[in-house]
């Protein structure tokens, strides 16, 4: 494999480190209004109003942890095609699967903001 292709998974693996330890801080932490603007429309919309409004108004540790999920994303996808490029099967295995397993987490957290739930009574 090219030392490229082997420093961008490394990059990755770095990120999703961070990327979990910024969930946490996030998740803890993070001072995030109960309403967000945006929160009307398809799927598409509300999460893109999320991340929208995330990048522009969010705490400081919210940016970083949206900012670190949109880097894994396109690194996924980079690192997905290079294996794919390349055709050695180890590569083309984990890269997709990082590709296929890091693409439902990003909306799984998008999904998870304010903009995107729905009201519901407490049990």
């Amino acid at each position: 494999m090219t030392r490229p292709t082997r420093a961008l998974a490394a990059v990755l693996l770095a990120l999703l480190a961070a990327q979990f330890l910024l969930g946490m801080i996030t998740n803890l932490y993070a001072p995030i209004p109960p309403a967000l603007p945006g929160g009307i429309g398809n799927l598409d919309a509300r999460l893109g109003a999320a991340a929208r409004w995330a990048l522009l108004h969010g705490p400081p540790e919210l940016k970083i942890h949206v900012a670190a999920g949109l880097a894994i994303g396109a690194g996924a996808i980079s690192l997905a095609v290079l294996s794919l490029r390349a055709r050695q099967r180890p590569w083309r295995l984990f890269a997709l699967l990082g590709l296929f397993t890091s693409v439902p987490a990003g909306l799984a957290g998008a999904h998870s903001s304010p903009t995107t739930k729905t009201t519901c009574t407490p049990c």
